[in-house]
This record gives C-alpha cells, structure tokens and sequence, in this order.
C-alpha cells in the first residue's frame, strides 16, 4: 500500500511542519526504547518540535478480505524533549479503520527519536462500500493536539466487473473533488463530455520545467500495463512516437495507488510541443487523442480539471481516466498529470 498521496495539495510539492522536510515510513518498528521522563517546553511549542510523516493516508481493499497496515512516524526534531501522551482516531470510518498500536502510557522524546501509530484498514463482509474517513490525532503534554493525520480508505464490494468502484468514489478517497458524470459505476463511451470533462486529446507544458504523471487508481484485468507519453510528428500518416514513464505491476490491478514494477520515471521534460497520454492494456495500446484508438472505443480517456475537496481548481493539473474496454466506468487506469495545460483540437 502506499503512502504517497494527496488530497489538496500536489504530490510534486512537499508538505512542511515548522520548515522540515516530510518523510514517509512503510515498515513497523518492533524496537524499544526506553527514555527517561524529563519537563518538556510548553504546550504552544511542542507541535512545532514534531515531523509527523506521511499527513495523509489513502487505501483501498475488498471487503473481508482487505488487511494493510498504515505506519505514521512522529519524530522529535528540536533539541528539547517532547511527551506523547497518546494517540487517537476519531471519525466516521472507525468500523473499518483500528490503531494496532495505542500508547498505553506518556512516552518521552528525546531529541532525534520517534514513536509510530500503526493504522490497520480491515474492512469486514458488512462494512459499507464506499469511501470511509478517520482522522489520527496526536496528542502531547498538557493535551496539546499535534499536527492531525488524514486517513481514507475505498471499501470495494469485489474485484472486476460490477463489483468495482465508481470512478466518483475513487476520486473522493484520494481527496479531490470533481463531477466525473455521477456516482454510477458507468459512464458511458459516448464522445459527449459528462460533468466537468474537457476535450483534451494532448497537453503542452504550463511552465518551463518537467511535467510530472502519477498514477493513482488501477481497475482493470490483471496483467503488467506500460504507460508514458506520445509525439505525433507533422507528417502526413505519421505513428505516435511512444516514450516510455513505467509499468503498472501486474498483480496492482484492482487497487488506489498501483504499484509499478522495474524502474520508471515520475516525470519528464516535453519542452514546448504538444504531447498525450498512453497506456498499453494486453495487446492494445489506449490513447489519449481518440483518433489514434483502433478499437470499438474511440473516446478512451476522460479528462477532468483537478480540483480539491474544498472544490478550489489546481492550477495546471488534471485526471486522465483511461477506459480499456466497452463498459465506460473509466477508472481502469487513471492517472493525475501536473504542469500542464489541455489542448482542445
């Protein structure tokens, strides 16, 4: 599962807390440390001494039958010591989300250590479908509530078919929030836009420098899937010139955050000229630009304006929802793509 996703805030832009830098930890520690208890500053500083990494999760699994463990690291990073008095978590989502970890009593940071919240998403066989919130709550000394953790996990009934998500909720448990045609599973393959789409067959570059392409939900058959960015040249009759970003793990297939296999890149500098999207699904080849698609369905990609959950438009970033088949539920592959601007035909 992984813990590099965002909601408001671009996965290309580093989330700060008193100007540190955020890391992100993936493995439990079964260290441990004991600390002498020691005075710490006062409640109004405390927070400011704390790196809490990652400040949100996002996960996804079939229900009774999903079980990942999310790893929340809170390190002391000043010179003074910092107490924990405990962690909590509150929110709506508390059928399907349980700390593995609760501090049953104070612990002491020196300075350099860290303590960590284990989050275990374990959905059971009645646990709604759909999207479920908590929040991770850090409490210190004094009751001082720390910086707050943001966690969301995508019940799904099944996997493939009609048992899949809809794309609305898998864009709701990343964090964003956008019409994508309704909250049905499917949408149609029709070339008439629905919700918020625009035709963008190509992107240029918004700003000099790279443009970066994270894929953030796989709903498709199993199988490896390369994906990355085309050219077309001027030339009559001309083929796509395929540039190659990475390839979706063949067992990430029904998942938020697929996994890739092999080494990739997470960004590429197009320079000025105009350039789309492709993903290589069995033995075709979905592209963004719906004149170069050889199969029944033409119009393979959806492409939405990204904006937050609190509904403000990003500036330069949108999803590319891929469909790969006949249905038009769209979120086979989907991907959010920044530093760029639509180019209508």
């Amino acid at each position: 599962m992984n813990c590099l996703r965002l909601s408001s805030i671009p996965l290309r832009v580093t989330i700060v807390i008193s100007l540190f830098p955020l890391g992100c930890a993936t493995t439990p520690s079964n260290a441990k440390v004991l600390v002498p208890v020691v005075e710490t500053s006062s409640p109004s500083v405390q927070r400011l001494q704390l790196r809490v990494a990652p400040l949100e999760i996002v996960t996804s699994g079939v229900r009774a039958k999903a079980q990942t463990d999310s790893i929340v690291t809170v390190k002391n990073v000043d010179a003074s010591p910092v107490i924990l008095q405990s962690f909590k978590l509150v929110g709506d989502g508390l059928d399907v989300f349980a700390l593995v970890n609760p501090l049953g009593v104070s612990r002491t940071l020196m300075s350099g250590q860290s303590a960590e919240a284990v989050i275990r998403f374990a959905p059971g066989a009645s646990a709604t479908v759909g999207v479920h919130r908590v929040t991770l709550q850090i409490f210190l000394a004094g009751d001082d509530l720390g910086p707050l953790v943001d966690v969301a996990g995508l019940v799904s009934q099944g996997e493939e078919g009609d048992m899949e998500p809809p794309l609305s909720q898998v864009i709701d448990a990343l964090g964003y929030h956008m019409n994508v045609g309704g909250p049905p599973l499917v949408i149609g393959t029709g070339p008439a836009l629905v919700g918020d789409e625009v035709l963008a067959p190509t992107f240029v570059r918004a700003n000099p420098g790279p443009v970066a392409v994270d894929p953030v939900a796989r709903y498709s058959p199993e199988g490896s899937a390369p994906y990355g960015y085309f050219r077309v040249d001027t030339a009559p009759k001309s083929k796509p010139k395929l540039e190659s970003l990475g390839q979706l793990a063949a067992t990430q297939f029904q998942t938020l955050n697929p996994d890739a296999e092999g080494e990739g890149q997470i960004s590429f500098d197009p320079g000025p000229a105009p350039f789309g999207l492709y993903v290589q699904s069995g033995k075709q080849t979905l592209f963004s630009d719906a004149s170069l698609n050889k199969g029944p369905t033409k119009h393979v990609t959806r492409v939405f304006p990204l904006k937050s959950r609190n509904d403000e438009t990003i500036p330069n970033a949108y999803l590319v929802a891929f469909e790969e088949a006949t249905n038009g539920d769209y979120q086979d592959y989907v991907f959010v793509i920044w530093n760029v601007t639509a180019v209508s035909p």
